[in-house]
């Protein structure tokens, strides 16, 4: 199991909406990549939560097993990570 991390661009605008559909491209690579994993379920977490229905228009629901998980505070990740887990 490896992670990946990828970074906005410096050189591209920071709109919110601009960042949101490259947020969403970069989620569906790493989960197209990991797909062929039959036991592959993945948890996106967020703090902004205006990302989801733009992750819901690029990568079908019924597509693999995946939540979006909206995280406003240090005790949101406290509690997601206690129950996923």
């Amino acid at each position: 199991m490896y992670h990946i991390i990828k970074y906005f661009p410096d050189n591209k605008s920071h709109i919110l909406n601009e960042y949101f559909h490259w947020k969403a491209k970069i989620i569906k690579n790493i989960m197209m990549n990991q797909w062929f994993q039959d036991s592959a379920r993945f948890h996106i977490y967020d703090d902004l939560e205006d990302l989801f229905p733009i992750i819901f228009e690029k990568i079908s629901a019924t597509s693999k097993d995946y939540k979006c998980k909206l995280i406003q505070e240090q005790g949101d990740w406290i509690h997601y990570i206690n129950i996923e887990s």
